[in-house]
């Protein structure tokens, strides 16, 4: 699933919130949060470039970069994740725009899926296949019908 990238943050960032002092194992917060492990290691070396998380780092033999091992939230990250006007500026998100007319049946399965990806209570593996399927549906040909009475 594509994400932007202040979403990742976002995510990240209040995922370490309720780990608390321990932090998370890198394995553990790509699985949990349903993000793809290299859009999450490079968003992590960020957050960790501007002092939100500190990382603990491994360089396995015969590799030219660290991988993260371990992640957890600095005070600064703290403090920016329990302000969430401060959050919301620093990591802004657009919502989808719903007012745009609906005309095809493709674009009711747009605003579906911008739904199902907005949804925090679907589980990852839920979430994936109600994905695929929304890609199957809008691949067929009815997804260019109009919609009855449109």
């Amino acid at each position: 699933m594509h994400r932007h990238v202040n979403e990742i943050s976002r995510s990240a960032l209040s995922y370490l919130a309720k780990k608390g002092h321990e932090g998370a194992r890198f394995q553990e917060m790509a699985e949990k949060l349903d993000i793809h492990e290299k859009d999450l290691s490079k968003n992590l070396f960020w957050l960790e470039e501007h002092h939100m998380i500190k990382l603990s780092t491994s360089l396995p033999a015969g590799s030219t970069f660290p991988q993260i091992v371990i992640a957890r939230l600095t005070r600064e990250g703290e403090d920016l994740v329990s302000d969430p006007e401060k959050l919301d500026k620093r990591f802004p998100v657009d919502e989808p725009d719903k007012s745009a007319p609906v005309q095809t049946y493709g674009d009711v399965l747009r605003l579906l899926r911008d739904e199902i990806e907005a949804d925090k209570n679907i589980d990852g593996k839920s979430r994936r296949a109600a994905l695929a399927a929304m890609d199957k549906l809008s691949a067929l040909a009815v997804a260019n019908k109009g919609v009855r009475g449109k």
